[in-house]
């Protein structure tokens, strides 16, 4: 009895004390991140336009992990944060700031400044951005190619060659096995040039026609 009350002090002890270290941060206005990398990493998906950046990410003074007397804070709930649609949220409107600030000052540039420093929320159309549908094609494309030299096919594959196909699609993750069976066959995609293709799984993905897709694409301005 005398040994569960002490440990439970010890507990009590230990989150007053984190509640003080708060506290101070709080008043003291100190920050807790610390940027310890940040640089460019090569896309997967050679020639389809998707960047990506890896930022590795120091927090001091709070243990993130479970402990017996510790702080609850777990791995799970601190990856909730980070990915968490507020967090998110404030970054695109800091980037669309950060991005205002070296647009060119030119007639049209004027417009783009104010644009990107007072974002407001985008299309609600059935088909996304130009520059995100324009790297989901790329990387379709990508994918198709990789599937279509790998299986030569000049005819309607066989019941084996199709199930072959489909598993090796199923082991690269490809992003076209999501879409074939229902109103889109198999046989469209490897069949067909990767380009036209491509056009064909987003049309699938948005519910709209290849042909909407095409001009979606090729559109400007």
């Amino acid at each position: 009895m005398h040994r569960a009350k002490k440990n439970q002090d010890t507990k009590a002890e230990a989150f007053e004390l984190f509640l003080e270290f708060l506290r101070y941060a709080l008043a003291n206005k100190i920050h807790p991140l610390r940027v310890i990398q940040s640089e460019p990493v090569s896309s997967p998906w050679s020639g389809t336009g998707v960047s990506f950046t890896r930022v590795l990410i120091e927090i001091d003074g709070i243990p993130v992990m479970e402990r017996e007397n510790g702080l609850p804070i777990s791995r799970r709930r601190v990856t909730e944060f980070f990915e968490s649609w507020e967090l998110q949220e404030h970054f695109l409107r800091w980037l669309g700031q950060q991005i205002a600030k070296v647009t060119p000052r030119s007639t049209g540039g004027a417009k783009l400044k104010k644009r990107f420093a007072h974002l407001t929320v985008g299309r609600m159309g059935k088909l996304p951005p130009r520059i995100f549908l324009r790297a989901q094609y790329n990387q379709l494309v990508w994918e198709i190619k990789s599937m279509q030299s790998q299986f030569q096919a000049s005819a309607v594959p066989t019941d084996e060659q199709r199930e072959a196909i489909l598993e090796f699609g199923r082991k690269t993750s490809a992003h076209w096995i999501l879409y074939v069976g229902g109103e889109l066959d198999l046989n469209e995609i490897i069949l067909e040039n990767p380009g036209s293709a491509a056009e064909l799984i987003l049309g699938e993905q948005y519910g709209c026609s290849d042909a909407n897709i095409r001009s979606w694409l090729s559109r400007r301005g």
